[in-house]
């Protein structure tokens, strides 16, 4: 059976639109929670079938036309040095950017996305071969915000805007390493659909435009590259 999201990306006439749900696999599923009951975030992020078992479960809970890959936004963040921990209370870094930080320390490091590659071929595995698979990652400008939140930090997100009106080449240097890690995702299996989240924040208009605008646009190109060298069709969102 020929999936609805594809039939829809490729042009053709649909009975109705596809549907699918960014945060599908996750705590809004009863199965999801009883897996919680068992297993952290961590460990069913990191055990790759438990990880395609929690990305599959909407498809028969919710009935859904896409599979969205069970992952987590700061991987990205941690593939670049940054220690990232999940407690009870939510992710922090246990060495998160701060005033003095410097982008030149930032490294990716590959090898820290390996259990997220693993995942992606577990998936792709299980799956209908027909089901389409959207990959979860942030945009940079989220990312970034979140690569602030430390241990004991109360308002990440104020040091956040602080740094990037304080240290405009640092964050300009930042964000580009944000859009271009993520298209290392892309992986020769299979097609792999890449869904970007934004968090709006609020800055200056002139910064914005100047600055975060094309940076996004930078991202974007980035993306189509991507999609064109490796996948038959690619979804672009932001919300």
């Amino acid at each position: 059976m020929k999936s609805l999201l594809i039939e829809a990306l490729n042009g053709k006439d649909t009975d109705r639109p596809p549907i699918w749900f960014m945060r599908q696999a996750g705590r809004i599923l009863p199965s999801y929670m009883k897996l919680k009951e068992t297993y952290s975030f961590h460990e069913l992020m990191n055990d790759r079938k438990l990880a395609s078992k929690v990305t599959l479960l909407p498809i028969k809970d919710l009935e859904v036309d896409a599979a969205i890959l069970f992952s987590d936004i700061l991987v990205i963040p941690n593939a670049l040095g940054l220690d990232l921990e999940f407690k009870k209370t939510g992710p922090i870094f246990n060495n998160p950017i701060n005033e003095l930080s410097k982008p030149s320390e930032l490294i990716f490091n590959p090898n820290k996305l390996d259990y997220i590659y693993n995942n992606i071929e577990q998936v792709i595995s299980d799956k209908d071969e027909d089901l389409p698979l959207i990959g979860f990652c942030g945009g940079p400008l989220t990312v970034f915000l979140f690569m602030f939140k430390g241990e004991g930090v109360k308002d990440f997100r104020k040091n956040a805007i602080k740094y990037l009106y304080s240290n405009r080449k640092e964050s300009v240097a930042i964000m580009p390493l944000l859009a271009t890690v993520p298209a290392s995702f892309a992986m020769p299996t299979g097609p792999l659909k890449l869904s970007l989240e934004i968090w709006p924040v609020t800055i200056l208009p002139s910064m914005f435009k100047v600055k975060t605008i094309i940076l996004f646009v930078s991202s974007m190109d980035i993306r189509k590259l991507w999609a064109k060298e490796y996948c038959s069709t690619a979804i672009y969102s932001c919300n």
